[in-house]
């Protein structure tokens, strides 16, 4: 259950990356697409909230760090309009 990396780039071009406990990510992700605000939010919420589960499963206890991850994303895509269509935000790589 490596930790995964997952890079991104905010609509306005910001890098940063997102965090996961488990390798589950990559089955939500791929490299080089771009996706709405509200999906990508919906992917890392299932994300996750899957990660932690397995985190569960082997160690008896969830990933306070992916439950953390969840809060930090929902707080960047607060300054954007996830309703605007033209604002995506752009799978880079995935790394362990």
């Amino acid at each position: 259950m490596p930790e995964t990396y997952v890079r991104i780039a905010w609509p306005n071009g910001q890098e940063t990356l997102v965090y996961s406990p488990s390798s589950i990510i990559r089955e939500y992700f791929q490299p080089a697409t771009e996706l709405s605000l509200v999906d990508f939010q919906a992917r890392c919420t299932q994300a996750l909230d899957h990660a932690s589960r397995r985190v569960q499963e082997v160690y008896g206890y969830e990933c306070s760090a992916s439950a953390a991850e969840k809060y930090r994303i929902d707080d960047a895509i607060k300054a954007f309009q996830p309703t605007d269509a033209n604002q995506t935000v752009k799978i880079l790589a995935i790394n362990s």
